[in-house]
C-alpha cells in the first residue's frame, strides 16, 4: 500500500494553485514526507521520496536551479516545488527540460500561498496514509497469527482495499543492518520498498522476530518474484548480505499463514545453501520436505540412511558427509572432487570405498544414490531447527 504524488497533488494542487510544470510522467512516485531546502548541499541528507519546496531565498536563483533538481533526483527525493516570487520569478529551460527527461515532477506555487499552511496540509496527509497503512499491516498480522479468527482481519483487509479473496503471497527476508546505510527503520523500510516497484502499491512490510516480511496481495502476488529479485540485487549492488525465501501463493487470506511459513522456512533454506533468493514453488524435492510436518519422521530418514557416517564423523572428526555430498552431486566424478579438493584421484577413490564400507551401501545403484541425496536435503531442512538431533 502506497501513496502517490499524483493523489496529494490531485487533492490539494487546485487549492494551493500549485501548477505541474514538467516531469509528468513521474506522478506516480511515492512520498513520504516533505521538507524545504534553499541549499543544495542538504540535499545529500534526504532519505527519498521527500517532496521538497523551495523559494531561491538563499541566493544564486536561478542560476542553481538546476543544480538542486539534479542533487534532488539523485537523492531519490519525489519531486520539487518552486515558490515562484522576488528570488526565482521563472523556471529556466534547461531545468523543465531536466526534469521531463528524468520525469522527475516540478511544480509551482505563486509567492501569495503561504507554505506553512501546504506542508502543514500535506504532512497531515501523508500521516493520516501511515495510519491507514499500519492498520492494514496489522489486519495481515493478524490473517497470519489468527486465522482461525476472521473478525480480527477481514473487515480491515477491506477497509484497506483488500479483498479477502484477491490472491496473496508472503516473503520472508533478511538484510544485514548496516546503520551507516539504514540510519533508522523508517528509513530502511521506505528505502526498501522503493525497491520493489510498482506492487509497493499492493505490498505490505513488517518486521517479525528480526526477519523481514513482505505480504503481496492482488495483482502484485503475481509479480512478487520480479519484485524480490529487485530487492536482492539492490542488497548487492550496496554489498549486503541478503538472503530471502518467497511463499507460496494462495488464494484467500485465510490460508495466507501457510504461505508465511513456507516463506519462514524457505529464507533459512536459502541462508543455509547461501543463495540470495528461493522461491518455494520452485523448490522441488525441498517442496515436499519442507510441507512434512513431522519431524521426527524426516529425523528418523536421516537417522537410517546416514546415521553410520555422522557416528563416523562425529567419532574421528572427519568430514566423509562433505565428500560424499560432493560426490553424489557431482554424478559420482571422481576427477571433479579430486579437482575441487585439489588432491589425486586415487585418495578419492579410497575415501569413498571407505564411506561404502561405513554405511554398507552400492553407490553404484542408482536408486540408492537418490535416497542418500535425499537425506541430505532432509538434513538441509532438518537444520532449520534448533531442535534436530543432527547439529
Amino acid at each position: 500500500m502506497g501513496f502517490e504524488l499524483k493523489e496529494l497533488w490531485s487533492e490539494f494542487g487546485g487549492k494551493y494553485q500549485m501548477r505541474l510544470v514538467a516531469g509528468e510522467s513521474g506522478l506516480h512516485r511515492r512520498i513520504d514526507w516533505v521538507h524545504s531546502i534553499e541549499d543544495t548541499e542538504v540535499a545529500r541528507f534526504l532519505h527519498g521520496n521527500e517532496l521538497i519546496f523551495t523559494t531561491g531565498i538563499a541566493g544564486n536563483m536561478p542560476e542553481r536551479l538546476l543544480c538542486l533538481a539534479e542533487s534532488l533526483y539523485l537523492q531519490d527525493a519525489c519531486g520539487l516545488v518552486v515558490n515562484l516570487g522576488p528570488y526565482i520569478r521563472e523556471i529556466p529551460e534547461e531545468v523543465l527540460t531536466f526534469c521531463d527527461q528524468k520525469a522527475f515532477p516540478l511544480f509551482t506555487i505563486p509567492w501569495e500561498i503561504r507554505l506553512v499552511d501546504v506542508t502543514r496540509t500535506f504532512t497531515t496527509r501523508i500521516n493520516e496514509n501511515e495510519f491507514q497503512e499500519l492498520n492494514l499491516t496489522e489486519a495481515f498480522k493478524n490473517a497470519i497469527f489468527n486465522s482461525g479468527l476472521p473478525d480480527l482481519y477481514l473487515p480491515y483487509l477491506k477497509r484497506g482495499g483488500c479483498q479477502p479473496e484477491a490472491g496473496f503471497r508472503a516473503a520472508a527476508f533478511w538484510l544485514q543492518d548496516d546503520i551507516r546505510q539504514f540510519p533508522d527503520t523508517a528509513f530502511r523500510n521506505r528505502l526498501l520498498r522503493s525497491r520493489i516497484g510498482d506492487v509497493q502499491e499492493q505490498a505490505v512490510l513488517f518486521e517479525q522476530e528480526g526477519i523481514l516480511i513482505l505480504v503481496f496481495y492482488g495483482e502484485s502476488a503475481g509479480k512478487s518474484a520480479k519484485a524480490m529479485a529487485g530487492l536482492a540485487d539492490f542488497a548487492a549492488s550496496r554489498g549486503l548480505r541478503f538472503f530471502a525465501g518467497l511463499g507460496g501463493y494462495v488464494q484467500a487470506a485465510s490460508a495466507l499463514s501457510e504461505s508465511y511459513e513456507q516463506a519462514v522456512r524457505t529464507r533459512r533454506l536459502a541462508e543455509k545453501k547461501n543463495q540470495p533468493l528461493l522461491d518455494y514453488e520452485e523448490l522441488g524435492t525441498y517442496k515436499l520436505i519442507l510441507g512434512c510436518k513431522d519431524q521426527s519422521l524426516l529425523e528418523a530418514y536421516v537417522q537410517e540412511t546416514l546415521g553410520k557416517l555422522i557416528e563416523s564423523d562425529q567419532e574421528r572428526e572427519t568430514d566423509s558427509m562433505k565428500l560424499l555430498r560432493d560426490y553424489l552431486e557431482s554424478g559420482c566424478s571422481v576427477s571433479q572432487v579430486a579437482e575441487r579438493y585439489f588432491c589425486h584421484r586415487n585418495t578419492i577413490t579410497y575415501q569413498i570405498n571407505k564411506i561404502k564400507a561405513i554405511l554398507g551401501v552400492d553407490l553404484e545403484d542408482m536408486g540408492k544414490r537418490a535416497e542418500i541425496l535425499l537425506a541430505f536435503q532432509v538434513l538441509d531442512c532438518l537444520l532449520l531447527s534448533t531442535r534436530t538431533s543432527f547439529q
